[in-house]
């Protein structure tokens, strides 16, 4: 049996968010190594990480360093790292502008915790 989870970076802005989706994620057999509020302290973190995560849940709309440009930053930096885009205000121009900066898939926080198991184990399964 594999015991190692797989890890997870969340990056956004509201604290409060961060918190409950770790808790999520913990409860659904992730490991989160890395909480951030903006892009730019994301990519900190990444750039002393003694190991990369394997999925990052990337808010939107963050201040400082947003989602579009974290995500662009990722693929071209770091591309073993799946990205999942978040947001509350879900639209499909935001989806789609995720989509080209080369995030794997899309969620809304505002999703059902079915939704949310499922697009999770679609990109890294426990």
């Amino acid at each position: 049996m594999n015991n190692i989870r797989p890890t997870v970076a969340i990056a956004d802005n509201h604290s409060l968010m961060r918190s409950t989706l770790t808790e999520f994620l913990l409860s659904h057999g992730y490991s989160v190594i890395i909480q951030a509020g903006n892009g730019q302290h994301l990519l900190e973190q990444l750039s002393y990480a003694t190991r990369l995560p394997d999925l990052c849940l990337l808010d939107i709309d963050m201040p400082i360093m947003d989602g579009y440009e974290t995500a662009q930053h990722l693929r071209k930096h770091h591309p073993s790292i799946k990205i999942l885009a978040t947001s509350v205000f879900y639209n499909e121009v935001k989806k789609e502008k995720m989509l080209r900066c080369g995030v794997n898939s899309f969620i809304s926080k505002s999703s059902n915790p079915e939704e949310w198991e499922k697009i999770l184990h679609e990109l890294c399964p426990v």
